[in-house]
């Protein structure tokens, strides 16, 4: 029985990586919820729990929103900006009556 609750057994190490995978999942549904951060909250959730993985990262709140705030910088000018962008010169080009 003292195995079994060593920390550092396979099965502990099991039921800490689906602790953390609920955890880093809540996380990252509340950061989804404004539908322009589900990009940054995407790639941050994969990102820490690739870290936990590897057994490389055991602070995974911090962890997730110091990738949240890296990615963040990254997601919404490059999709939700452009693609408004894009849109709004579309129909610029296109005038009131339609293309050209």
């Amino acid at each position: 029985m003292k195995s079994f609750l060593n920390p550092e057994s396979p099965p502990m190490k099991f039921l800490t990586a689906i602790g953390y995978a609920a955890c880093l999942n809540c996380f990252w549904f509340l950061c989804c919820l404004p539908v322009v951060t589900a990009g940054a909250s995407t790639t941050a959730l994969y990102d820490v729990m690739q870290k936990v993985v590897l057994s490389e990262e055991s602070r995974i709140i911090s962890s997730f929103f110091s990738s949240f705030r890296k990615n963040w910088s990254f997601w919404p000018p490059g999709s939700f900006s452009g693609s408004t962008a894009t849109f709004s010169s579309t129909c610029a080009s296109r005038g009131p009556s339609g293309p050209s």
